[in-house]
């Protein structure tokens, strides 16, 4: 699945899973909610949000709105990795 998140970006998710937004509702949501649910999210002044997948992925979303930064730890502790997105959202 693939969603536009504007600016010509898109999102491709390859895993179906389930995710819990770290400040949301305990239920989870499914992959193809996450990319409104983020753009909800910065909309209403919250550019950054932390998600469990139900596989323990713990991915990062912070955005300035003309940038965004994705983290993503597969582990607690790890080292994670980082992408940075000149599009922005």
């Amino acid at each position: 699945m693939t969603a536009a998140l504007g600016s010509g970006c898109e999102i491709a998710v390859l895993v179906t899973e389930s995710w819990l937004i770290s400040d949301d509702s305990p239920v989870p949501v499914s992959s193809e909610t996450v990319p409104g649910i983020l753009r909800s999210r910065i909309a209403t002044g919250q550019p950054e949000a932390w998600l469990t997948s139900s596989s323990a992925r713990s991915p990062a979303f912070v955005t300035s709105t003309e940038r965004v930064m994705v983290m993503r730890l597969d582990e607690e502790g790890g080292p994670g990795e980082h992408a940075v997105d000149l599009c922005g959202l």
